[in-house]
Order: C-alpha cells, then sequence, then structure tokens
C-alpha cells in the first residue's frame, strides 16, 4: 500500500495526497502514512484510539487462534458500531449487517496488538494528521485524559488535530451525524493541502 501511494503521489504530485481511514482501515492509513518515501500532505482517521474500553481488547485477543479468519455475529458488532438510541436511523443496523464480513485472523492479530505497535507508527509520521474518536465509542476510550495521550504520540507531526464527536458511536458514518463529519473530513483535507502548498513555496 505504500508503495502504491507513492506511485500515485508522484504520478499526481508530492504533498499533495491525503489518507483517510476509519478503525482498522485507520490503522493502514497510519501504517502507510509511516512508510511512503513521497511526502503527503496529511492522513485524517476516525474510530481508532490507544486506549480500549474496559474488557474489549481481553474479547478480540480471546478469538485468535488457528482458523482463517474470525466471524462476529452481527448483534455483538452492532453492539460496539453503535452510540445510543436516537443518534442513529433504525435502517442503519440493517446497513451494518449487510457490510459486515469475516475478518482475517493476521488482521485481528494487528488489532490487538495496536496499541503496542501506535507509538513507533506515530513517531515516524511527520504530516498534518487528524483524528477523530466518536463521544459514544464502544472500542476506545474518548475522554479528554485519553485524546491527550493520543496526540501526545504524533512528535514529528507539523500540527495533531484530536477531535470527538459528539452523537455518534464507532462508526459515525453509519450515524445522523455522518454529513457533518464528512463534511469536516473534506474540510481537513482543504487545510492540509493548503499548508503543504505553503511548505512547498517555503
Amino acid at each position: 500500500l505504500a508503495e502504491a501511494v507513492d506511485q500515485l503521489a508522484e504520478r499526481h504530485s508530492p504533498n499533495r495526497s491525503v489518507l483517510i481511514g476509519h478503525s482498522i482501515g485507520g490503522m493502514l492509513a497510519l501504517r502507510v502514512a509511516s512508510e511512503t518515501r513521497v511526502p503527503l500532505a496529511g492522513v485524517e482517521v476516525s474510530g481508532l484510539g490507544e486506549r480500549w474500553q474496559p474488557g474489549l481488547r481481553e474479547m478480540w485477543a480471546s478469538l485468535i487462534g488457528d482458523a482463517p479468519e474470525v466471524s462476529v455475529p452481527a448483534e455483538a458488532h452492532a453492539q460496539v458500531m453503535f452510540g445510543p438510541a436516537g443518534t442513529f436511523d433504525s435502517e442503519q443496523i440493517t446497513r451494518d449487517r449487510d457490510l459486515l464480513r469475516p475478518m482475517p485472523m493476521p488482521e485481528l492479530v494487528d488489532v490487538v496488538d495496536w496499541s503496542h505497535a501506535l507509538p513507533s507508527v506515530a513517531a515516524r509520521i511527520d504530516v498534518s494528521v487528524g483524528l477523530t474518536l466518536a463521544e459514544h465509542d464502544g472500542i476506545w476510550q474518548s475522554d479528554l485524559e485519553s485524546r491527550s495521550a493520543l496526540a501526545a504520540r504524533f512528535t514529528a507531526c507539523p500540527s495533531v488535530r484530536i477531535d470527538l464527536f459528539p452523537g455518534a458511536g464507532h462508526c459515525i458514518e453509519l450515524h445522523r451525524g455522518a454529513r457533518a463529519y464528512c463534511l469536516r473530513q473534506l474540510a481537513f483535507v482543504e487545510e492540509a493541502l493548503e499548508a503543504s502548498a505553503k511548505v512547498s513555496l517555503a
């Protein structure tokens, strides 16, 4: 993935690419941002923290085994994806079930190990970073102390913004605030591109 991003950046001009990822995709986005050789403009991630909700990491770790993949029941998956009633429309529960796929076992291993991997990954990123945690995230702690600890990991970034998104659970895009969040993502992209352009001209 890092090589693919490098090729795209070379083709379309360095400092003009912004990576966006959610949850496990956010882990990938941050890892790629830490490994690219062609400069990026930034990386924006949601649904990804450092401090697990009590018991969640242990629950995921208990599923690690010799099988090639692991399936999570739709009802259990929905419990950690969604915030409280009133923050999402009922049809999104069906959408979440339809989107659900088995998780490859190596991916689960990486997820469980994320808190250990994050410090070295974050320390290698030297572009603007935006991370958004949902107010009612069922996987990651999103209180002020947890957000501050997360921000402190990105020691080489020119700017780090850790936002709390109100009225949503882990998967913000399945909640009523989805459009507002997507607009925030686009705003981050515009700001990162503008800041990157200024650096390139300096």
